[in-house]
């Protein structure tokens, strides 16, 4: 066996307990065991550095040792995981099984454990995050904006279409593949369709309420309509450099809830784009364009869906 990884480099030890459909340990009550050895562990891959963090763990960039591929590695500490943190790694699991090999969303490569943490292992986006694009650049070019919106539409269609609804959209959520594709990644907040409980409060959406919809502000049932008012929120966003409501805390709710969407001619966006984003961010989910009416509308006129799935279109 090979030796064990140095503790500084932040993975930690190589020792796997874990299946690679499973990321249960032993002694969490309640949780799947696993069953057989996992033909994937931490001694496979060399840390090469760390990406960043995430709602839940350390993000880290690692080389395959022997493909010499390169992965991104998402480690969680055992230590600092609640039943709560534990029951979202296994629904972001789940998730991320179910839209495995989907074009648009991130594909999880293996799952496995250790004495100390869990481990997911998905692809490397060397793109990095819309938020880091937006971040560079204040805000997009339209028709950057247009093509992350439209490829956006189609991933959030193929998701919903296996019933889950990703609740946390949000541009540190949005990777950029190496083709300047966006992918949809972090399914730790999804949930399936049929799942009914009290919406989240403010503080257990792990700071994203900016784009969260006014139907989780009110405490009210909700389904795949909160995912496209977070996509006119970013769209928003990608194109004017600010967010459409408050972000303060206490004014957040009140303004997602009561403020209408405000363009002014400094932000330069088009009249059909301006009705698009008005249309999208309506406060009653049932006013909101569904994702046909959306590729009708006149913001995407010229793009052809048929080539856009199948990724024949360049990206800007």
């Amino acid at each position: 066996m090979p030796a064990p990884v140095l503790r500084d480099d932040g993975l930690g030890p190589q020792r796997s307990e874990y299946s690679s459909d499973s990321a249960c340990r032993k002694g969490y009550p309640g949780e799947p065991q696993a069953v057989e050895p996992s033909p994937v562990g931490l001694q496979d891959f060399m840390a090469v550095k760390k990406l960043g963090f995430g709602d839940s763990g350390v993000v880290y960039l690692v080389k395959h040792k022997l493909s010499n591929k390169l992965f991104a590695i998402k480690k969680m500490e055992k230590e600092f995981l609640d039943s709560d943190a534990i029951e979202m790694l296994l629904q972001e699991q789940r998730a991320l099984l179910k839209v495995r090999d989907r074009a648009g969303l991130l594909r999880l490569e293996a799952s496995f454990h250790d004495s100390e943490c869990f481990y997911h292992v998905t692809q490397f986006l060397a793109g990095g995050d819309l938020r880091g694009q937006m971040s560079k650049c204040g805000r997009l070019r339209p028709r950057h904006a247009l093509f992350y919106t439209a490829n956006l539409i189609l991933a959030l269609e193929m998701l919903h279409g296996l019933g889950i609804v990703h609740r946390d959209l949000k541009p540190e959520n949005i990777f950029i593949d190496a083709d300047g594709y966006p992918v949809i990644g972090d399914l730790g907040m999804s949930k399936h369709r049929s799942f009914t409980s009290r919406p989240p409060s403010l503080q257990d959406q792990s700071g994203c309420g900016v784009y969260s919809a006014p139907e989780i502000f009110l405490g009210k049932s909700y389904s795949f309509e909160v995912d496209f008012w977070a996509l006119g929120v970013m769209l928003f966003e990608m194109l004017c450099g600010r967010k459409p409501f408050s972000d303060g805390f206490d004014g957040l709710r009140e303004s997602v809830l009561h403020d209408p969407v405000v363009f002014t001619p400094r932000d330069r966006v088009d009249i059909h784009t301006q009705i698009f984003v008005f249309h999208v961010l309506q406060k009653d989910p049932k006013d909101r364009l569904s994702p046909g009416a959306m590729k009708r509308h006149k913001y995407f006129r010229g793009i052809d869906w048929g080539r856009l799935a199948h990724r024949e279109i360049g990206a800007p």
